[in-house]
């Protein structure tokens, strides 16, 4: 696994102080709790959801996979959540969360939809979201990652040098650097070999320039960006991402229509 990562440790913690200073307490819960304020255009990207057929019901291999959680995710299909939305006859909208939209649970290998995967986007998304970063920022663009520090896996992070950075969202960071490039091919290159699950898919990024902020919050099913207006508008038009604009002052735990239903 450690082939896979490129990124430099990084031994400046002064490089987040920026973004810590315009990050509000998390207590708040609102979009500015982990991403920074005062960029002029905000967007929420959403996690897909999956769509899982129909299982044999004389394939006893595959029960038993799905109850051991071995079943692969290349027999399911990712779903945006405006069409879960109107699967289920609920109302799509941009503080829309998961559990105002979600379908009613199905039994063991009955063909359904599963929760998205909670701070993972897919390498798809990553490949799209990066190729117009990359065309804004250019791809030797020095850029920060932050990387939550509970993960398991990340004691081979490790490196002499490295610091830890708080103030960033609701938990403390290990700091590394690299080219956008890079981060944008090692985040692709993991989701791919590790199927859905990676610890080494980074909480936050932004560039050295500090044009523009890209959080992957852990808990809520959608991520955050911040950036320049012309920017964000072009992520909002990739027809390969679900995204819908927002604003420093959402809350991103709560769907104000969950009152109405």
């Amino acid at each position: 696994m450690k082939n896979l990562l490129q990124y430099q440790a990084e031994p400046d913690g002064s490089r987040a102080q920026w973004a810590t200073g315009r990050i509000r307490p998390f207590l708040e819960k609102t979009l500015d709790t982990i991403v920074p304020s005062g960029f002029e255009k905000y967007l929420r990207l959403f996690q897909p959801a999956w769509r899982w057929p129909q299982v044999d019901s004389g394939d006893w291999q595959a029960f038993e996979d799905i109850a051991a959680g071995r079943y692969g995710w290349e027999h399911a299909t990712p779903v945006r959540w405006r069409d879960v939305a109107l699967e289920t006859g609920k109302t799509a909208h941009r503080l829309m969360q998961w559990e105002s939209i979600a379908p009613a649970p199905v039994e063991l290998g009955e063909a359904g939809i599963s929760t998205p995967i909670e701070y993972r986007i897919t390498p798809e998304m990553v490949d799209a979201l990066f190729r117009v970063l990359i065309e804004y920022s250019g791809p030797e663009e020095d850029c920060l990652c932050a990387f939550w520090t509970g993960y398991a896996e990340h004691a081979f992070l490790e490196a002499a040098g490295n610091v830890t950075v708080s103030g960033l969202g609701q938990q403390t960071y290990y700091l590394f650097h690299a080219p956008l490039a890079t981060v944008q091919e090692q985040w692709s290159s993991v989701l791919k070999g590790m199927r859905l699950s990676s610890a080494l898919a980074p909480n936050a990024v932004w560039p050295a320039s500090k044009a523009w902020y890209y959080a992957v919050p852990i808990g809520p099913m959608t991520s955050y960006l911040g950036g320049p207006a012309q920017l964000l508008e072009e992520i909002l038009n990739c027809v390969e991402l679900e995204t819908w604009e927002a604003f420093p002052d959402d809350n991103i735990w709560f769907d104000p229509l969950l009152e109405q239903q």
